[in-house]
């Protein structure tokens, strides 16, 4: 079965979708994040009303969302530990 997860994805001025995209296995040396709450900023806000935000103009699908808040669901090889609980980035 192949893991997938719903993505925020602006396509254009105050064209937001939700998308559903596969997720690549987790690769050595990697974990994936079960993300269980997300935030916006004011880039973001930028990017949904104009597209844009100073010198960078989105011109394909964009996925936005960086303050995140999740749980470690998969730890990749070679990885010795990985934060348990809530982890932010």
């Amino acid at each position: 079965m192949t893991a997938e997860a719903l993505s925020a994805t602006l396509f254009g001025p105050e064209d937001l979708r939700m998308v559903r995209r596969s997720l690549p296995d987790v690769a050595p040396g990697m974990v994936r994040v079960r993300m269980r709450a997300g935030g916006i900023c004011g880039s973001d806000l930028h990017y949904f009303r104009h597209a844009r935000t100073g010198d960078f103009v989105v011109t394909s699908p964009l996925t936005l969302g960086h303050e995140v808040a999740g749980e470690v669901e998969a730890v990749g090889d070679g990885v010795c530990s990985a934060p348990t609980g809530l982890t932010h980035s």
